[in-house]
């Protein structure tokens, strides 16, 4: 079990078909008070990125925020902040307490 968890420009190259299991594995390293810092591509520059092929950025799956957001929410895990800076989008969650 994890107290910090940081997944920087992964979410963009992840294939959709792993992703439930990465969820899985995330909140099984997880405890109550584990913050998940989450960097990847603004929607934007993934799009911009992926159709003109600029650079050396490479992006399989496009994501909106709130496919992030809502994909943490539904393995209960709360966004504690977000923001943009740039081309870039940061995410803050934290496990929700399991109620017993």
């Amino acid at each position: 079990v994890f107290d910090i968890i940081s997944i920087i420009d992964l979410f963009e190259h992840l294939p959709k078909e792993s992703i439930k299991y990465f969820m899985f594995k995330l909140y099984q390293w997880s405890k109550f008070s584990t913050v998940i810092y989450i960097n990847m591509p603004h929607i934007y520059a993934q799009q911009y990125y992926g159709k003109k092929k600029v650079g050396q950025q490479i992006i399989e799956n496009e994501y909106y925020p709130h496919q992030i957001i809502n994909l943490f929410k539904d393995n209960r895990f709360i966004l504690n902040s977000f923001s943009v800076y740039g081309d870039y989008t940061e995410y803050k969650f934290m496990l929700l307490q399991d109620i017993e």
